[in-house]
């Protein structure tokens, strides 16, 4: 966490570890342009609280999310958190301060809930498509041989593979 230019790699890393531990590192993050939305994305994987209503916030001020109309401009790189919201920092830190007592530190955690398998088949029947995909893996990864789950099959397929009704 503290190399240069690792931000990135370890605010998803902390997301998916989903110890509420790292979660002082992660709100500090909320502050840095580049950074904030993955940061937004880390606390509420950990904690389930979606960055919307009161925690989701406007974007930096002058922050050049990525390539511009000007022919000039040789940067063409797309802004990978494009589909993230930005987060209200100072909400988000109060948030915090009001549930973290709710929150084991070295107990991992998945949308606010201690991480087994009962969480993780609630992220596979509503969460987003990341976090899907994430529950898929973490999934496959505590059951050596289970197949990975298909989260890009048709719905009926995912249901029935869950065992939920249609």
């Amino acid at each position: 966490m503290r190399s240069p230019g690792l931000g990135r790699v370890c605010l998803v890393a902390a997301g998916a570890l989903g110890d509420p531990a790292l979660l002082p590192w992660v709100l500090d993050r909320l502050d840095v342009a580049p950074l904030a939305r993955l940061a937004g994305e880390a606390l509420s994987r950990i904690t389930g609280a979606p960055i919307e209503g009161a925690l989701r916030g406007a974007p930096a001020p002058g922050f050049d999310a990525g390539p511009s109309d000007d022919p000039r401009d040789t940067s063409v790189k797309m802004d990978p958190d494009t589909q993230l919201p930005w987060p209200h920092g100072a909400n988000a830190r109060a948030l915090w301060a009001a549930h973290r007592g709710r929150f084991a530190s070295g107990v991992r955690h998945v949308d606010g809930r201690p991480l087994d398998e009962g969480a993780l088949d609630r992220v596979l029947r509503l969460g987003g498509q990341r976090r899907r995909a994430g529950a898929a893996f973490e999934r496959a990864a505590r059951a050596p041989g289970r197949p990975l789950f298909d989260v890009a099959a048709r719905v009926e397929r995912q249901r029935a593979a869950l065992g939920a009704s249609p």
